[in-house]
């Protein structure tokens, strides 16, 4: 049986023991304390940069709340199958440069932009209907201008219609070549996407009109060739009719 002096020793040890976990208690929550608010403080920087991306994807339409990406516009048939860049002519920025799938008035551009608008060289596919377009070519603020070829291929039939030459504000206009898809071709003038000017036309069965036209008609001198005759005459024209024969 231990002594009254043993068992005084022997607490007093497990005081101090008792001591030192408290301590040591007190020095791991103290180092703990300075983790813990690291870790308080990267998630609360995390939270703001999480909310400053939030609210530009916002403000540029591209992220909404939900947490989904803007869907394509619906009018584009092959936007499924088209990277696109989700901007739409809306709420399209001032985007300057070039540029890939941008969605904008219902079909997809990739090309040139200055201040917000196709300026220069690109080319865009859009759908009306079951017919497929694509433009390839110059363009002055938003209009197909200058010098470019556009195809048309109706979906149902699959025929094929196209153009190409000089356009002015989205229209046929100066030189260039219409070729239809029954295998009619004219080459020529043009003027607000009709026949003016001098040009020749191509006509499927062999013959052929070579002079001058006026608002999409035969109008002024020209000649016409009849295959199955074999024959070549030059006359007035007025309106598609002919007039005068010229010797």
């Amino acid at each position: 049986m231990l002594s009254d002096a043993k068992l005084k020793e022997k607490d007093d040890e497990i005081e101090r023991l008792n001591k030192t976990i408290a301590n040591l208690k007190t020095e791991i929550e103290a180092l703990q304390k300075p983790v813990e608010h690291r870790r308080e403080e990267k998630k609360f920087r995390w939270d703001i940069v999480f909310g400053i991306i939030a609210a530009i994807s916002i403000v540029l339409n591209i992220w909404h709340p939900s947490g989904t990406t803007k869907n394509p516009d619906p009018s584009d048939s092959t936007a499924s199958t088209r990277k696109t860049s989700q901007v739409t002519k809306t709420n399209i920025p001032m985007l300057n440069g070039y540029h890939e799938g941008i969605s904008i008035d219902g079909g997809i551009y990739t090309g040139d932009l200055k201040d917000g608008k196709r300026n220069g060289s690109g080319k865009f596919e859009w759908d009306i209907n079951e017919v497929y377009f694509t433009y390839e070519g110059s363009w002055i603020d938003d209009q197909r201008t200058g010098l470019g070829k556009q195809v048309e291929i109706d979906k149902t039939k699959g025929a094929q219609d196209e153009y190409e030459g000089a356009w002015l504000n989205n229209k046929y206009h100066g030189k260039g070549e219409w070729k239809h898809s029954d295998g009619d071709r004219y080459v020529g003038d043009w003027k607000d996407g009709k026949k003016d000017g001098k040009g020749i036309y191509y006509y499927n069965d062999g013959d052929k009109y070579d002079g001058e036209w006026k608002n999409d008609k035969r109008h002024g001198i020209g000649s016409y060739y009849n295959k199955a005759l074999n024959t070549n005459t030059k006359w007035v024209w007025e309106d598609g009719k002919q007039v005068q024969r010229v010797k």
